[in-house]
């Protein structure tokens, strides 16, 4: 067990991360929005789009399990002035999955120690060295978070009315709460972790 908290994550910046966390969620919602269905679609394996969005725009219940969550959730986004039904109901996976990839920034962001610059007077050589060292962090976060952003596999069910995105999100969210509270938080991110 890790004893003080610096080497816990501690020294990770908060609005550092959280900064990175966003834009690489905006840029990946970016891109899922460029490329999102106009409407429902059978591509991609979205063969339950159809009756997922009925479900979403009547609160009803779509095949068993239900999904009562997603349908919860894509009702709100169908009331939104947006395109149509279908397209607001795309737009959830979108936002679920670009949610996701900034939340997996964060969680390795955790992971990875933040290291200082040593005292200037370096070489130029050193000096690139130190500042690749201390953004190393931010660099393995970025290349971890667009691997599952931009992966065939998340990506394709970005883009259309699905469950997995939100299932994808709610796994990143699990990631990060377990490892803020293993840097030192309070045990209500445990907590909270149960109940995700």
């Amino acid at each position: 067990m890790l004893e003080d908290g610096a080497s816990r994550g501690a020294g990770v910046g908060r609005h550092g991360a959280g900064w990175g966390a966003a834009a690489l969620a905006g840029l990946a919602l970016l891109v899922y929005v460029a490329t999102l269905a106009p409407g429902l679609s059978v591509g991609h394996n979205g063969t339950d789009g159809g009756d997922l969005v009925a479900a979403a725009w009547t609160l009803g219940v779509p095949h068993p399990s239900g999904y009562p969550t997603w349908t919860l959730l894509a009702w709100l986004f169908t009331r939104l002035p947006v395109g149509m039904v279908a397209y607001r109901a795309n737009l959830l996976s979108a936002v679920c999955a670009a949610l996701s990839a900034g939340l997996l920034y964060a969680s390795v962001r955790l992971l990875t120690p933040v290291r200082h610059t040593p005292a200037p007077g370096l070489g130029e050589e050193r000096a690139l060295g130190a500042l690749l060292s201390e953004n190393s962090g931010s660099l393995v976060a970025a290349a971890a978070a667009c691997t599952l952003a931009f992966s065939s596999l998340l990506w394709s069910q970005a883009v259309i009315a699905e469950v997995y995105a939100l299932l994808a999100l709610f796994a990143s969210l699990l990631l990060w709460l377990v490892l803020r509270w293993r840097a030192g938080g309070r045990d209500k991110l445990l907590w909270l972790a149960g109940f995700v």
